[in-house]
């Protein structure tokens, strides 16, 4: 009978034959919940396009190692893959104050490309801001043109050129782009928060609020839901309703100076001036050139303050 292994001189079994049984190979035991093993398997994961599975994993890494920058970077690169920038960023943007953080940044291309994917959110938040007054939405829907025929799957540059369409009030392309980006996830709250904007800007109000409220249903913090929906009831005279909505998206993003406003308009609309008041300095806190914080708090105040 053929032996299971052959030795070598020193008699040693280390040779594996044809009938050495075989058994699946295992990590020793309390090896497997390492950070370097979770870490692995998640970026395995990951390379299957299996965005669950690598989550479980990354998630468990985390518990394991809080600091570990790669971790963070691999989170942000699953968040972005399924169209959560914000947790996304957040992970992104951990991962670089943490030691070795910034240099892995800027030598992983894999993670530069990641962070690309949720960073064009920023990129082009960074050129609408500072090409805002000039008025040139065609020179950054061409910007975002570019970006999704380089990458047809970036759901979140699809957002921001429906946006750009809003904004120029071509409601038929806004609703185009948001229906291709639909069939890549069809079950996203960020698009159905954009729907919702579109509508509102149609003022197709019913339709706004229904498509918020379905954005509620399966992510209940996106604050953007909450601040379309309190628009929405504010222009249907439903100021309860409006300001429910209003407080709820500024408790989910309370630095956002229009969400700030808009409550403001709220409480002022409500006849709870002191309330609408102090909303609208906290809107000049956050924006010191708001074109009309300053206008309404004057308005309401002998010191316009």
């Amino acid at each position: 009978a053929t032996p299971a292994f052959a030795s070598n001189r020193q008699g040693h079994p280390n040779v594996v034959t044809t009938s050495t049984p075989k058994r699946p190979w295992r990590y020793p035991p309390g090896r497997s919940n390492s950070v370097t093993v979770q870490l692995g398997l998640g970026r395995v994961a990951i390379a299957r396009g299996d965005l669950d599975a690598a989550l479980g994993h990354l998630e468990r890494a985390l518990k394991l190692g809080p600091n570990d920058f790669q971790v963070h970077f691999y989170l942000g690169r699953v968040y972005a893959a399924r169209d959560e920038p914000q947790r996304a960023r957040r992970h992104f943007d951990f991962a670089t104050r943490l030691p070795k953080g910034l240099w892995f940044r800027t030598r992983d291309p894999l993670l530069l490309e990641a962070d690309e994917l949720t960073g064009s959110v920023a990129t082009l938040v960074e050129k609408f801001d500072r090409l805002e007054p000039t008025g040139d939405w065609e020179m950054l829907a061409r910007l975002a043109e570019q970006i999704i025929e380089r990458r047809p799957g970036n759901v979140t540059m699809m957002v921001n050129l429906a946006t750009l369409h809003r904004h120029m009030k071509r409601f038929g392309e806004a609703h185009g782009v948001l229906d291709r980006a639909s069939r890549l996830r069809p079950n996203s709250p960020r698009l159905r928060v954009a729907r919702g904007g579109v509508f509102f800007a149609e003022r197709n109000l019913d339709a706004a609020i229904l498509s918020c409220k379905k954005a509620i249903e399966i992510e209940p913090t996106i604050a953007g839901a909450h601040n379309v929906l309190g628009r929405a009831y504010l222009l249907l005279n439903r100021p309860a309703e409006a300001e429910f909505a209003m407080r709820r998206a500024v408790e989910l993003d309370s630095d956002n100076p229009s969400i700030n406003f808009v409550l403001g308009e709220v409480l002022r609309t409500a006849g709870k001036l002191p309330e609408a008041a102090a909303q609208y300095r906290r809107v000049l806190e956050l924006h010191p050139n708001h074109p009309y914080a300053a206008k309404r708090l004057a308005a309401m105040t002998p010191s316009g303050r």
